[in-house]
């Protein structure tokens, strides 16, 4: 099996380019880091936690639609959200 690479998203939100897959995939494992960073910073790495080690299993479960779609991707970075091919896919 082979991941394709996705193509990289535009450097300048001006280049619209279509996402290659549905940016929900995208938005979902941010969401997800984002969660498992709390657990982290709660319980300061404690992997004899249960919620701490659930937040781990989650976030590598998360991981694997994106992996199905490709093995990297580029995200725009700005103060309160990551865009990825113009569209927000996490937003503060």
């Amino acid at each position: 099996m082979t991941n394709p690479v996705a193509p990289a998203a535009p450097d300048s939100p001006d280049e619209q380019t279509p996402p290659p897959f549905d940016p929900a995939v995208v938005d979902g494992v941010l969401r997800q880091v984002e969660k498992t960073m709390r657990a982290h910073q709660l319980y300061e790495g404690n992997k004899q936690n249960p919620t701490y080690a659930r937040a781990l299993e989650l976030a590598r479960g998360a991981f694997a639609p994106l992996w199905q779609q490709t093995s990297s991707i580029s995200l725009l970075v700005a103060d309160n959200q990551f865009t990825w091919f113009g569209a927000p896919v996490l937003q503060q």
